[in-house]
């Protein structure tokens, strides 16, 4: 699967990036004017969410729509990218538990999106509950 290019950042982002400076009252120069390519820091940090690592248990599910696949199948291909990523996951009735880091989860979530696009389903409906924490999901290694 090929990776998307990052995005310009809309007007939408822009105002709401200016929002963010002027709330959290940046010393002068700080995160404005500082660029790394197109994107200043401050862009760069919010792109990228906090740079500590945040445990978190997902629970989601996923619902391919416009497809003649069974069920099954797609369930089997989210059980194969789980295993692959290495991340601790349980697959119930209705949906799949990840635990891990934050980033490392939601970036399986889409993995598992790709593919059941991949597997010719045009539209894709999800919910998805994250609980984040100090919980028995915490990685203690």
């Amino acid at each position: 699967m090929s990776q998307p290019e990052q995005s310009t950042p809309t007007k939408a982002e822009h105002s709401y990036l200016a929002k963010i400076q002027s709330d959290a009252k940046l010393p002068s120069g700080e995160g404005k004017g500082q660029t790394v390519g197109e994107h200043s820091l401050l862009e760069q940090k919010m792109r990228t969410g906090p740079e500590t690592p945040l445990p978190c248990c997902v629970d989601f599910a996923i619902y391919p729509l416009g497809s003649t696949k069974h069920f099954s199948e797609y369930i089997d291909q989210v059980e194969a990218i789980l295993k692959q990523l290495g991340l601790k996951y349980k697959v119930h009735e209705q949906g799949t538990i990840i635990e891990g880091e934050m980033m490392a989860v939601m970036h399986a979530v889409k993995c598992c999106h790709n593919a059941i696009h991949s597997m010719g389903s045009p539209r894709i409906v999800s919910n998805i509950r994250v609980d984040t924490g100090s919980g028995k999901y915490k990685d203690e290694s």
